[in-house]
């Protein structure tokens, strides 16, 4: 029994090693990345060209869901604009932003990160071009920058659709409390 414990032992450590040893260039080029970006932050210009992909999905997943949820879409905008100390990098107006719908428009950036664990594990062939892993790691860190809800998301979403936001957490601990977990 406690060799057969061992046994499995050694093998989970051994799967973690290869593991990490496989992704670990990716890894690597995904920190770079990351790193590249913050200290492009200081060029606005330059971020905001280097981050448009990540912008275009960002703010067309907004005026997706605001699409769908009725929110009326009606301006778009890539357009870099100064505002104070920081920089928008882009926009979309709604007409029709109520209550029922302003949380889960103003939090559309999250849907990016579903594909995030899909793109990590995508197998690149070792023997492939160094440049396919460098691809990979770009898309993970666009579809991790587009992932990330901006302090306007938040401001707008929690400001107009705090109802339903605390209607979710009342039907939650009802459902906890209904369960014996509280």
């Amino acid at each position: 029994m406690i060799i057969h414990a061992l046994h499995r032992l050694n093998q989970m450590l051994l799967l973690l090693a290869h593991s990490l040893w496989t992704h670990l260039p990716l890894l690597l080029l995904v920190l770079f990345c990351v790193a590249l970006l913050r200290l492009l932050q200081a060029l606005p210009r330059i971020y905001a060209f280097v981050t448009l992909p990540a912008t275009l999905l960002h703010e067309l997943l907004h005026a997706a869901l605001g699409w769908l949820l009725f929110a009326e879409p009606y301006a778009f905008s890539l357009w870099p604009r100064r505002q104070g100390r920081h920089w928008q990098l882009g926009e979309v107006k709604f007409h029709r932003l109520r209550f029922y719908n302003a949380l889960p428009v103003a939090l559309a950036p999250l849907l990016a990160a579903v594909a995030l664990p899909w793109v990590w594990q995508a197998r690149i062939d070792p023997y492939a071009h160094p440049g396919d892993l460098l691809i990979q790691a770009l898309l993970l860190c666009t579809l991790g920058l587009a992932a990330l809800p901006s302090r306007q998301d938040w401001r707008t979403g929690l400001r107009v659709g705090w109802p339903l936001l605390l209607t979710l957490l009342g039907l939650v601990a009802l459902w906890q409390l209904l369960a014996g977990r509280i």
